[in-house]
């Protein structure tokens, strides 16, 4: 990118940033002594550390790929402003790299400004855990819900199995009597034989998702986030009112926030927020 682009980024984020704060009637002066005075200077420091990381990232991008055009419009003003004030208030390395990220992405492929508006708002409500956690259930949610939930149902069948509720096939029954050389063994005799095949077979796939699930159960302890049990609970249940993870364990008897599995929505953020020039 060439240089006179990238001082026209940087002058236009922090001239637009002061500017609409200067422009307050009946608090500006206020609002700009508080941002740029004493503590202010901390978020000062801050917004120009933002903006200078944003700038390079962007150098380092192929101009012809962006959407500079969105700089002059009111409305990414407006979006711009709402991600200054949150990058003011948080020395959130992982808050940063998102707001940064989302805003790369929001010039390289532009979204409806008002769902990005949502996406700041949410990720300056997330403390750093919740992010981490977030995008670990990203890439490991959906496919641990469907293997714990087929364990279940093998283990709960497996439970259920009695030579009093199974009934061999005619297949079954000659090829028993075909092992055991007899044509007059008992029925209840077959039905033993068959509910302890059906509960080997059962015990086979059981401990083969037992060893599959084993690999993933880290993603989901508090001890994998350097978290104790009750902050990880919190901190699950507020990603759920958040509408950022689903409860899928409660129909199958699973104990509430056992089961969770990230959202649409949730999905979303993450992708959102990861940078377009190292995912798809």
């Amino acid at each position: 990118m060439q240089n006179s682009n990238k001082e026209i980024i940087i002058e236009s984020g922090i001239s637009t940033f002061k500017g609409l704060i200067g422009a307050v009637p009946f608090a500006g002066t206020a609002l700009n002594e508080l941002l740029f005075e004493a503590r202010g200077r901390l978020k000062q420091n801050r917004i120009n550390d933002f903006i200078k990381t944003f700038s390079e990232y962007l150098e380092s991008l192929n101009e012809n790929d962006l959407s500079l055009d969105q700089l002059n419009k009111d409305e990414f003003g407006d979006l711009f402003e709402n991600l200054i004030l949150k990058v003011a208030k948080t020395s959130s390395k992982a808050k940063l790299e998102a707001f940064k990220n989302l805003l790369v992405n929001q010039l390289i492929e532009p979204r409806k400004l008002d769902f990005t508006e949502i996406i700041i708002d949410v990720i300056g409500d997330l403390v750093d855990k919740q992010i981490i956690i977030l995008d670990s259930y990203y890439y490991h949610s959906s496919i641990y819900v469907e293997k714990k939930k087929e364990l279940r149902k093998y283990e709960k069948k497996h439970y259920t199995i009695s030579e009093d509720n199974v009934k061999p096939s005619k297949n079954f029954m000659m090829a028993v009597k075909k092992k055991y050389k007899t044509a007059n063994i008992m029925e209840n005799q077959a039905k033993r034989i068959y509910a302890e095949k059906l509960r080997n077979d059962l015990s086979v796939k059981i401990n083969r998702l037992n060893k599959f699930l084993k690999e993933y159960d880290k993603y989901f302890s508090w001890a994998f986030y350097n978290l104790d049990y009750s902050e990880f609970v919190y901190l699950k249940h507020s990603l759920v009112n958040k509408g950022l993870l689903i409860d899928k364990g409660l129909s199958d008897n699973f104990e509430t926030l056992e089961l969770l599995e990230i959202t649409e929505f949730g999905k979303e953020l993450i992708r959102f927020i990861n940078s377009k020039t190292t995912n798809s």
